[in-house]
């Protein structure tokens, strides 16, 4: 039987996500000043040249790893929620499940860093753009549950997004003082949250 063929090349798409990834990883490890264009190109498996031929700039990089890193959240929690039965169920379980993984926290740790360089236009745009989807996410989560019943009709889904987007930055936050240790509560910090908006007993 002919084994399987695997590509010699990455697709330009792949590289580019790749080239993201590594990003992510080393400006939440090194801070923006700390990361090297050049660690950055060895995670990825490719050369300086091409990294700035993808982004232009080292602060290119870091904006585009910035949204990449939100957009692949939101994703996530899409694909969790879906039709969900019990969308502020569905809505712990994935929060849950993005608190225990690396990506989440170092995109976290990215945006607490945007905020020092906010002052930056490409940065601060990044950010405000980064934190607006996300709000918009956890209030389409909160809009579907009191829909269908399940959440207090007298909460505004806004203003319970953007809680939800304070205890994830303060989790990252913890995480970059005490390790990982400090994210060890925070599923039962966003429990508490949903368990005050929501109109069903907690199992």
């Amino acid at each position: 039987m002919a084994s399987e063929r695997v590509p010699l090349r990455m697709t330009g798409e792949e590289r580019r996500d790749a080239i993201l990834d590594a990003a992510r990883t080393v400006f939440a490890r090194r801070g923006y000043h700390g990361a090297s264009t050049s660690e950055i190109a060895a995670l990825a498996g490719c050369s300086e040249p091409m990294l700035y031929k993808h982004f232009g700039s080292k602060q290119g990089l870091f904006v585009a790893a910035l949204l990449h890193g939100g957009a692949a959240v939101k994703a996530k929690v899409l694909d969790a929620i879906g039709d969900a039965e019990h969308p502020l169920t569905a809505m712990l379980q994935v929060s849950t499940e993005l608190i225990g993984d690396q990506n989440w926290v170092e995109l976290m740790r990215m945006r607490a860093l945007a905020v020092t360089m906010a002052d930056d236009p490409a940065i601060g745009d990044a950010l405000r753009a980064s934190l607006k989807h996300h709000c918009a996410t956890m209030a389409g989560v909160m809009r579907q549950a009191q829909l269908q019943g399940q959440a207090r009709a007298d909460v505004d889904p806004e203003m319970l997004a953007w809680i939800g987007i304070a205890i994830s930055l303060l989790a990252a936050y913890r995480n970059t003082l005490e390790g990982d240790e400090a994210l060890r509560d925070t599923a039962q910090v966003m429990r508490a949250l949903i368990d005050l908006v929501s109109t069903e007993e907690s199992e």
